[in-house]
């Protein structure tokens, strides 16, 4: 009775199998072939998404300064034509401009002395002087405007090495 429940059994659970191993064996492999092209699409469709990704990317760079460029260009032609505008302002109303230049006074001491170089550069002064129009035109920024010889009468009496230089440091012209 056993013996014939498990031939029994067998033939029940070959009979009920749809396909047969080999069939099955065929079947993955084909499903392993669709999914492979599948696969194949998608690693295409990747790389063609990040080559325009790039490309966009390289597209908006080269936009972004052609913008930055138009915007500098817009900004020196403003700056050039309000510089146009002053001076025209200044030729038509000379009397309500000022010409200013900004002295620098600086001592220097020939000495070994960390000290003394600390209080020269403390002592440095800048102050603004009106001057008139030619003047104005003549002298430039870092222009030294005095001769800067050493001191002799501090040298004999003190023994004093030290020279003072007077420069330019900035011009400008301001309104009245």
């Amino acid at each position: 009775m056993r013996k014939l429940l498990l031939v029994l059994l067998l033939v029940i659970s070959f009979t009920s199998c749809k396909e047969t191993p080999q069939e099955a064996v065929d079947r993955l492999k084909r499903e392993i072939v669709v999914l492979e092209e599948t696969k194949a699409k998608y690693v295409k469709s990747a790389a063609e998404a990040k080559e325009q990704y790039l490309s966009l990317t390289h597209e908006a760079e080269r936009m972004q300064s052609i913008v930055d460029r138009q915007n500098a260009e817009c900004r020196a032609a403003v700056d050039k034509m309000k510089s146009e505008e002053k001076n025209h302002d200044m030729k038509l109303h000379p009397d309500k401009y000022l010409h200013v230049i900004t002295l620098k006074i600086h001592q220097t001491t020939y000495t070994l002395s960390v000290g003394e170089y600390i209080k020269n550069k403390i002592n440095d002064a800048e102050f603004d002087i009106p001057v008139d129009r030619e003047f104005y035109n003549k002298c430039r920024v870092g222009q030294v405007i005095n001769d800067p010889s050493l001191k002799v009468g501090s040298f004999i009496f003190n023994g004093d090495l030290s020279v003072y230089k007077v420069t330019i440091s900035n011009k400008r012209i301001v309104k009245r």
